[in-house]
């Protein structure tokens, strides 16, 4: 693998130790830039580490506006993810309400969930 798949690979285990689920977009290319990614390099990066499970992303690296939150997020904890699209799933709101206040993630997550009517 390229030294710079690498190393976005070992920021993204990084930040998940550091609890972090998800990253929007925009963040996920700021940080590939900051490993020397960009243009075609970065799109193929992007699509393996989703396809080897790194990442889970959705979205269209080509058009990433207008899609809503699902398609613009990056998923760096899959098991999360799978959590969260289970209560979806259940159609189970105030479970999921109450699984993003208890884990203190990202309040983003708490107010899309909120949405949800």
């Amino acid at each position: 693998l390229p030294r710079t798949w690498v190393q976005l690979r070992s920021e993204v285990v990084q930040r998940i130790k550091d609890g972090h689920k998800f990253m929007d977009f925009q963040e996920w290319t700021g940080l590939a830039r900051t490993k020397g990614l960009q243009g075609e390099l970065f799109n193929i990066c992007t699509t393996f580490l989703h396809e080897t499970g790194v990442v889970r992303y959705f979205g269209s690296l080509f058009n990433t506006l207008g899609k809503g939150a699902f398609y613009n997020t990056v998923y760096l904890d899959a098991q999360w993810m799978i959590s969260v699209l289970k209560g979806l799933v259940r159609h189970d709101r105030q479970a999921l309400q109450d699984y993003f206040a208890s884990t203190g993630v990202n309040k983003l997550m708490l107010r899309r969930v909120n949405r949800l009517n």
